[in-house]
């Protein structure tokens, strides 16, 4: 695991008192801790949620996208997937 981490270059993005902060500042439209805690520390550590969560999108100042797959010719939905990347 940790060599497929340093392989992707992945880091970290912990939960600090600027994502503490953020969390009073972020509104979703629905009651989800854990949605709101990965868009304040999206916004918190500059990066793009990637999300099949639609709801989400539309999080005001959260840069987003939805994640999808290619297969036969066709861009497909994953359902149930969210992460942070630096784009």
């Amino acid at each position: 695991m940790a060599k497929s981490a340093e392989d992707l270059e992945l880091r970290k993005a912990p939960l600090s008192w600027d994502v503490a902060h953020e969390l009073r500042f972020t509104q979703v439209v629905y009651k989800d801790p854990a949605d709101r805690f990965l868009a304040a520390t999206a916004k918190v550590f500059a990066m793009t949620l990637v999300t099949s969560n639609e709801r989400l999108w539309k999080v005001a100042n959260l840069k987003s996208c939805p994640t999808f797959c290619f297969c036969e010719g066709k861009f497909l939905i994953r359902r149930n997937a969210s992460f942070l990347v630096l784009l």
